[in-house]
């Protein structure tokens, strides 16, 4: 057996934390609403490509580069979804519906992306320099990320907790008469949840552009990732989904390191349909 490299753990936890905080955004959107949001990969990795593309053409530094396409694809996000939202949850198929949606708006983005950006991208040569400390190399900008997402896990749990609007994303769980019962308009809850999850793929897409080399062609591979820790979370559970993340981050940077990149990635296609159908074992009576 191949013992992991402790380099190999520490680039494990950095790319699991990454999908753990990717997956929490996409779990307020599936665990409140019930709904698959195929485009949600889409919208973080078009953070980083816009934000290589203000660089290079219109000379912006990174710094405020990336914020602003962050803020742009949040926006680009509640644009195309908002007109739609009432409909959705009005209808009887709503689920269906949602999910062709995204599922075109992911082939469309796809497209898009795959003509203006034909190469892969990367805001990488301005990150500081890395530390070296016994034999490991410390990127400060990924241990300062790192800090980041685990802080960020914490605030997620104590909003959905404390906060009347975070326990009524909760309540959702249980169909939407549970929101009837503590006060809250499942339509105003929905542009909510589904605020606040394609804004959190807009901050994983922030934290991306500094941390690795981003293609429009991974965007899919991304929402698979996401889906799979939304569905061992079982509900919305930023601790719980942040926790898969970790371990199976580690687990693909393991696999890639002893069978190759290409085997690292495809592993989430076969975690897939054994998560769901356990899932759906679970849901049995």
């Amino acid at each position: 057996m191949i013992v992991p490299h402790p380099q190999v753990l520490l680039n494990g936890l950095l790319v699991g934390g990454l999908y753990g905080f990717g997956a929490m955004g996409l779990q307020v959107i599936l665990g409140a609403m019930g709904w698959v949001h195929l485009a949600y990969g889409h919208f973080v990795v078009l953070v980083p490509l816009l934000s290589a593309w203000g660089v290079s053409r219109t000379g912006l530094p990174p710094a405020l580069a990336v914020p602003l396409a962050a803020l742009g694809v949040g926006g680009l996000g509640w644009a195309l979804h908002l007109p739609y939202l009432g409909r959705w949850l009005r209808s009887r198929d709503q689920g269906r519906g949602f999910f062709l949606v995204s599922l075109g708006l992911a082939l469309v983005l796809e497209a898009a992306g795959g003509g203006l950006w034909s190469l892969p991208t990367t805001l990488l040569r301005w990150s500081p320099s890395p530390l070296h400390v016994g034999g490991l190399i410390l990127p400060p900008l990924k241990m300062a990320v790192m800090g980041a997402l685990g802080g960020a896990a914490v605030a997620l749990s104590l909003f959905l907790s404390r906060n009347r609007w975070g326990r009524a994303l909760r309540a959702w769980d249980s169909g939407q008469g549970s929101l009837w019962v503590v006060g809250v308009d499942p339509e105003a809850s929905a542009r909510r949840a589904l605020g606040m999850g394609l804004g959190m793929a807009g901050l994983t897409g922030f934290f991306v552009a500094f941390l690795f080399m981003t293609s429009v062609h991974e965007a899919m591979g991304l929402t698979i990732r996401f889906l799979c820790l939304a569905v061992l979370a079982k509900g919305i559970q930023p601790k719980r989904v942040m926790g898969w993340g970790l371990l199976l981050g580690v687990m693909e940077t393991w696999v890639s390191q002893t069978m190759g990149h290409r085997w690292g990635g495809a592993s989430w296609y076969f975690l897939l349909p054994l998560v769901l159908f356990l899932s759906h074992i679970r849901r049995k009576p």
